[in-house]
């Protein structure tokens, strides 16, 4: 939904996390679990290098973007997002 409303959103990948028994350990301590994670998924591409948004350190959103994110996470109820935690990254020096 991001990206449709012009965001800049990773890329979307795929990400095969393997299938042998043993390779996947859940949070729970349940080796079930972690099998049920196993195989072909969809996830956003990793930025290298990439580093969490500080508010007091450029860059910054201003003006229409930081209205499109408060916009975009009232809309999808993104209780996440704070100012201790932005879940926003920075990479090559843009949000």
């Amino acid at each position: 939904m991001g990206r449709a409303l012009g965001l800049l959103v990773p890329e979307i990948v795929l990400v095969d996390l393997g299938s042998r028994p043993g390779s996947l350990r859940a949070r729970s301590g349940d080796p079930a679990e972690g099998m049920a994670s196993a195989g072909l998924k969809l996830a956003l591409d990793y930025l290298p290098g990439a580093l969490c948004l500080d508010p007091v350190v450029p860059p910054r959103p201003v003006g229409a973007l930081a209205s499109a994110i408060v916009w975009f996470d009232s809309y999808v109820t993104n209780l996440d997002r704070t100012p201790r935690n932005t879940n926003i990254l920075v990479w090559h020096q843009s949000l």
